[in-house]
């Protein structure tokens, strides 16, 4: 089913305007959301185990998830009249859709996307965090329910879902920067390889004084070894001997 071919003529050119700024507001969701999967990936706390090593990392995970919070509710939760969300520009295209046939094809691509069914389950919590943190800071953030990546996600999957029925024939690409990723995996890689931790083992070795290599091996004792596993595959990575304990 075209767009074109079923949209009020007249209304057409708002559809257009409207779905392509909602678009663009799924682009920047799924990029932010792919960047802070990517840091929280990473592992900070072995690189940089003092707190004020990575309080910048820290605070840029902060600040996507709350813009991603704010994104999710811009979207596909205000409930102003006035707002544009995919759930208006569905009921806006419902009314202008030009015949009985495509109305009803409409309405079962939307029931196939179970939009409200499926946002509902997260609503609440986002609603929260917005109303009485984000935008009002009424509550302390450690008295909210928390939201987890993973539930990020989701809800982004279950917007994009409901965007591809409102573009109609064709399926809108949710990456369309290319390059961010390799971008954000080489300045993490930056932070692993310029680490005094990572290049521990070296600097012991040259050390004046015997007792760097005991703190080195203390350290590496006290890694789990989950940890020591990926502090090995990143001395790997940078033709590093691996070391052991």
């Amino acid at each position: 089913m075209n767009a074109k071919d079923v949209i009020d003529p007249g209304w057409y050119k708002t559809y257009d305007e409207h779905r392509d700024r909602l678009f663009s507001q799924i682009v920047m969701l799924n990029t932010r959301l792919s960047i802070l999967e990517m840091l929280e990936d990473f592992p900070f706390l072995l690189f940089l185990p003092l707190y004020d090593d990575r309080v910048f990392w820290d605070e840029m995970r902060n600040s996507l998830a709350e813009t991603i919070i704010m994104g999710i509710w811009r979207i596909g939760i205000d409930t102003r009249n006035n707002a544009l969300t995919l759930k208006r520009l569905k009921n806006e295209i419902r009314k202008h859709l030009c015949d009985q046939s495509a109305k009803e094809d409409f309405k079962n691509r939307c029931k196939g996307a179970n939009f409200k069914t499926s946002l509902s389950v997260f609503e609440e919590k986002i609603k929260t965090i917005r109303h009485q943190y984000l935008a009002h800071h009424n509550q302390k953030p450690d008295n909210l329910v928390p939201i987890n990546l993973k539930e990020l996600r989701e809800i982004h999957d279950i917007l994009y879902d409901l965007l591809r029925v409102l573009f109609f024939e064709t399926h809108p690409a949710k990456d369309v920067w290319a390059n961010y990723s390799d971008s954000v995996k080489k300045t993490l890689d930056a932070v692993a390889r310029d680490s005094h931790y990572l290049n521990w083992p070296e600097k012991a070795e040259n050390a004046q004084f015997d007792h760097e290599k005991e703190w080195l091996d203390e350290w590496l004792e006290g890694l789990s070894q989950a940890d020591f596993d990926i502090y090995n595959e990143y001395r790997r990575k940078f033709n590093l001997p691996e070391v052991s304990r």
